[in-house]
């Protein structure tokens, strides 16, 4: 069965995006590249919390950091 589909990791948050464009980095900082930039109003799945900035995924192909300032619905 498709028992294993179903399972949903409970560590993760949705928030959204406040600004447009938002910065999507490959690292926690403000100095590191520039994967892509994400919509204002676009969700997201948080992960991990890293000083000020937390690891997002939009999908399985397009995930990197955020700064937490850019975002509503990330504690």
């Amino acid at each position: 069965l498709l028992a294993g589909s179903a399972y949903v990791d409970q560590r993760m948050e949705v928030a959204v995006a406040l600004r447009e464009p938002t910065p999507v980095r490959e690292g926690p900082t403000p100095e590191a590249a520039v994967l892509f930039e994400l919509s204002e109003g676009q969700l997201l799945w948080l992960t991990e919390d890293q000083a000020g900035w937390r690891r997002a995924r939009v999908n399985d192909d397009l995930q990197g950091w955020v700064d937490k300032g850019h975002l509503m619905g990330s504690r």
